[in-house]
């Protein structure tokens, strides 16, 4: 019986019954011979989809020694004319005994949004800067060059910082003096204000990095994370440096229940809507191959790690399931089980990514999109 790549897809479409899957899981044993000939040939193919941007997570920020502020907010903007400016009044009409900096950075716009940010020229609480597009890495590392606060967070410029966010989030980061503060955020649909809630965080001094929201955006980082760390430039999915770089050094992660974030889906825009059928969607496993190296060299120890990878193996191929054809997500297939065997740490304490491991390191694909499926 040959399960093909159309049908993996539509089961994952159409929800199939879970009992269903387990049946099929017999059928699914062939193995791939990986090789270095196979490998070489995947990371042939995959590039000329899309090119690995080689960028890094490294670098020197300067932070002062004594901070002016207690908060570095930084909104990057790119073509957000219709949005950016109900973004930075979100912020600035924050009610709060904190004393807080605005890092505005136009990113190369074509639109009028340099024009609306004209508004915020006098504004001594805001900083603008002007640069040629590097994308929203580029943008948030050019606000990240120096620190000038105790604690700095990160807003996108078509989203709205909720009321009374700034005095909860620091109420709650100095009193447990924690490396990183999670809020809850809430959704909305572009100019329509029903919120619907997006996660659901109780209060917590001692919060794990794996309940947290995968976005940059909602929390506060201590000031030393970003010290030698910056977003990697010239990928999508960016954030991935925060869950593999940033969060495994905290010594404490604290969450509030207040809503503090609003969320704005449905900006065609947003990487979200462009991920169709586009080979960009192999950003997603080029920024994990980054990462997991710099992860290494940077000597972090975690618990949990093989699971994590799995995690990320998993997100990656949905993400391009949606865009690659059989044979190139064949290809990834290869270079994932060679990114799992390299740092992997151990057989995985989740029982609900047994399949999934067994498949990368048995080879086997068609068990790997049904475990992928069932997860």
């Amino acid at each position: 019986m040959k399960i093909s790549h159309l049908f993996i897809k539509l089961l994952k479409e159409i929800g199939v019954n879970k009992a269903v899957l387990n049946c099929l899981t017999p059928f699914t044993k062939k193995s791939i011979e990986i090789n270095d000939a196979i490998v070489a040939t995947a990371q042939d193919r995959l590039s000329m989809l899309r090119q690995d941007p080689s960028g890094s997570s490294m670098c020197i920020n300067d932070i002062e020694e004594k901070p002016k502020y207690n908060l570095q907010i930084i909104i990057p903007a790119y073509n957000v004319e219709k949005y950016v400016e109900e973004c930075v009044d979100s912020v600035l009409s924050q009610k709060t005994k904190y004393e807080f900096t605005v890092y505005i950075v136009n990113d190369g716009s074509t639109d009028k949004t340099r024009q609306v940010l004209k508004k915020y020229e006098n504004e001594k609480r805001v900083i603008l800067i002007d640069q040629k597009n590097r994308g929203l890495s580029g943008a948030r590392n050019a606000a990240l060059k120096t620190i000038k606060a105790d604690y700095v967070t990160f807003v996108d410029s078509d989203d709205i910082l909720d009321d009374g966010a700034i005095e909860a989030l620091l109420n709650k980061a100095y009193a447990t003096e924690a490396d990183v503060v999670q809020g809850n955020y809430k959704r909305f649909k572009k100019d329509v204000k029903k919120y619907i809630p997006g996660s659901d965080l109780s209060e917590s001094s001692e919060a794990k990095p794996n309940e947290l929201p995968g976005f940059a955006w909602g929390k506060l980082y201590k000031n030393h994370l970003f010290s030698h760390l910056q977003f990697p430039e010239g990928y999508w999915y960016e954030d991935t440096m925060c869950n593999f770089l940033i969060l495994p050094q905290c010594e404490r992660i604290a969450t509030i229940s207040k809503y503090v974030y609003c969320y704005r889906k449905a900006n065609k825009s947003s990487i979200t809507h462009q991920t169709k059928s586009n080979p960009k969607c192999l950003d997603s496993y080029y920024i994990t191959k980054l990462v997991l190296k710099e992860h290494e060299q940077l000597g972090i120890q975690e618990y949990d790690y093989t699971e994590k990878i799995l995690n990320q193996i998993q997100i990656n191929t949905e993400r391009a399931v949606r865009s690659l054809k059989k044979t190139d997500l064949k290809y990834l297939f290869v270079l994932h089980c060679q990114l799992f065997e390299t740092y992997k740490t151990g057989a995985s304490r989740s029982k609900s990514y047994t399949e999934m491991q067994e498949a990368l390191e048995k080879h086997r694909f068609t068990q790997f999109m049904l475990s992928v499926i069932l997860h």
